[in-house]
């Protein structure tokens, strides 16, 4: 059964959606939902590549009313400055379930609060332009090259729990045990959360070798911190401290001994603001990590869409 060549008209049960094959372009919508939880049509469009009318009413259409795969999302947005209201999809249980991973849940509160923070609306248009341009992933695999802070908490997580019972195991139960998880947890304490994150790696990412200009490492991990211009400078300092401070954790146990921070801000005014208010930082005369300043526009053009190669999952 190839699911994406039926009628819109078709019937199919949860059976044949589980194990009929998909077009390249919905395996790619599913991908990025999954990659980055809510998308507009508009975003669906730049992760993928694929002009309006296709995505629409080649693919998300049959996916929407017969596969059941993603649900749309109505949502009222504030009346100053932006549209009344739009749409965002979201991947359904039987849609995480065909990609074979996790579902991901989503609160009251982050629904009502998405078309209120500029702050997620460009983290998820960045990760639109880091979708398109990994150069390497295949039409029918998952990003792997760019992560978010959902990602990285669950990085956190994994780490505190194999670190708590490799302790425990060492130790058995008892006063030495308590001390060493407890010293533990300090370390934990005060890690930084990034918006998003992947490796400097140039043949995945050709887009970003301009940041070897300013001192980035080849393989180095890059934190990536959306800046909206409410931060303060002391906010910026504790910022920077906190990534100076955890380079040890880092090390040890996530394996990243080399990182550059890299500041995202909506646009050229706002980031030469934050480029005075990190210069007046107290800790930016001792940080040992490359500092770099960009807007999304500018990503947008470092990180054009590429051609990827389709080589189904199933084969």
């Amino acid at each position: 059964m190839y699911l994406g060549s039926m009628k819109v008209s078709g019937h199919f049960t949860s059976k044949d959606v589980m194990s009929g094959k998909l077009l390249a372009g919905q395996m790619e919508i599913l991908w990025f939902l999954a990659l980055a939880g809510f998308a507009t049509s508009d975003l669906l469009c730049t992760a993928t590549h694929y002009a309006k009318v296709s995505v629409m009413n080649t693919y998300m259409q049959s996916m929407l009313t017969q596969f059941k795969l993603v649900k749309r999302i109505h949502l009222d947005f504030p009346s100053v400055g932006l549209k009344a209201a739009t749409n965002f999809y979201t991947l359904t249980s039987r849609g995480y379930k065909k990609l074979g991973i996790k579902r991901k849940e989503f609160s009251r509160e982050e629904l009502a609060a998405l078309p209120f923070s500029e702050h997620k609306l460009m983290v998820l248009k960045l990760l639109a332009y880091f979708f398109r341009h990994d150069v390497v992933r295949d039409k029918a695999g998952e990003e792997k090259f760019v992560k978010d802070e959902g990602k990285w908490k669950s990085l956190l997580s994994k780490i505190k729990k194999e670190e708590v019972d490799r302790i425990r195991h060492k130790y058995g139960v008892g006063y030495t045990t308590n001390v060493a998880i407890k010293q533990f947890e300090d370390q934990v304490k005060g890690v930084p959360i990034p918006d998003l994150y992947c490796k400097f790696d140039i043949d995945y990412l050709r887009g970003l070798r301009p940041l070897e200009d300013f001192g980035v490492k080849q393989e180095a991990t890059i934190f990536m911190e959306v800046e909206t211009g409410n931060r303060g400078v002391d906010r910026i300092n504790a910022k920077l401290e906190s990534y100076e401070h955890k380079k040890g954790f880092f090390g040890a146990y996530m394996g990243i001994n080399d990182f550059a921070l890299l500041f995202i801000s909506p646009d050229d005014s706002k980031k030469e603001a934050l480029r005075l208010r990190v210069k007046e930082a107290p800790s930016t005369k001792y940080v040992s990590y490359p500092i770099v300043f960009t807007t999304v526009e500018e990503l947008r053009v470092m990180l054009p869409a590429v051609r990827h190669t389709y080589r189904p999952k199933w084969e």
